[in-house]
């Protein structure tokens, strides 16, 4: 028989990745999405990091913990070849990031925002997938 605790810890175990992978959606929502700041006057940290091509990366390194994350969460889950729906899920939250940005002041989607978030997305399912066949 097992106990009420095992079987919550059972329950959090489990739960663990799929939170992980909700909570950085959110955060990646509250960066592309946010406010940026002096935007207005042309002169902020976000204009420095765009021409430098710098924000590719940053799109780059969120969306392959993105993929990443979500690959644990459907790989605990059961599902068959949770790298290709990690990978399709995280371009499809990218695509939609990048259409909201359009209709906001100050900020613009961009497709080669789009295709750093797709190359993020099938690194990190990559990197999932090989930490799993070594572990």
């Amino acid at each position: 028989m097992v106990r009420q605790s095992e079987q919550a810890t059972g329950w959090l175990r489990r739960s663990r990745p799929r939170t992980a992978a909700l909570l950085w959606s959110l955060l990646i929502a509250l960066l592309l999405v946010a406010p940026v700041p002096g935007a207005e006057g042309g002169h902020g940290w976000f204009q420095t990091l765009e021409a430098l091509g710098a924000d590719k990366l940053v799109h780059l390194a969120l969306f392959a913990v993105q993929a990443l994350l979500v690959w644990r969460w459907l790989h605990s889950a059961g599902l068959r070849a949770p790298g290709l729906w990690a990978v399709l899920a995280a371009v499809a939250y990218g695509a939609l990031t990048e259409l909201i940005q359009r209709s906001l002041p100050a900020r613009h989607g961009d497709l080669l925002d789009l295709a750093a978030d797709g190359f993020g997305a099938l690194l990190g399912a990559l990197l999932a997938h090989r930490w799993d066949r070594a572990g």
